[in-house]
């Protein structure tokens, strides 16, 4: 039951790198339309990480 938790914590870091990925590339300028334009890209990102650290078991080899 130890790998939820930890592919949980995986996904909450690529959630976070998507985002400050995003505020770097616009120099930390935030603006509320184009972070609703992200939130779709930032699904599918979270959804096709989940997928593949599912699939390739990476939390197993810590």
């Amino acid at each position: 039951m130890r790998a939820l938790p930890l592919l949980l914590f995986d996904l909450v870091l690529v959630a976070v790198a998507t985002v400050l990925a995003f505020l770097l590339r616009d120099n930390f300028n935030f603006d509320a339309e184009s972070f609703a334009a992200l939130l779709p890209y930032l699904a599918l990102t979270v959804m096709v990480a989940a997928g593949a650290l599912a699939a390739l078991q990476v939390n197993r080899t810590l």
